[in-house]
């Protein structure tokens, strides 16, 4: 995929999806179905070709920690009364 708009990679490249392994596949789902949806909330979770930018762009790399990290927000989310 063409390198767009590059800078929105938070000072990494940006990954594209057909070039991930399939534990970042997995989390590339994952967050595309819980903090994608956020997204349309006001902020931007990924690049015009479909890349995820910025602070997301980075949990791809550790794809076993960022999973738990997210289950455990969605956890939180769900069970926290605030």
């Amino acid at each position: 995929m063409p390198d767009s708009e590059p800078w929105l990679g938070g000072g990494l490249p940006l990954l594209d999806q057909a070039g991930l392994t399939q534990a970042q596949k997995t989390l590339w789902h994952r967050m595309d179905a819980t903090m994608g949806r956020w997204a349309g909330n006001g902020f931007a979770s990924k690049t015009s070709d479909v890349r995820f930018i910025v602070r997301f762009n980075p949990m791809l790399r550790s794809p076993d920690i960022a999973l738990t990290f997210l289950e455990l927000q969605l956890d939180e989310a769900k069970h926290q009364p605030l």
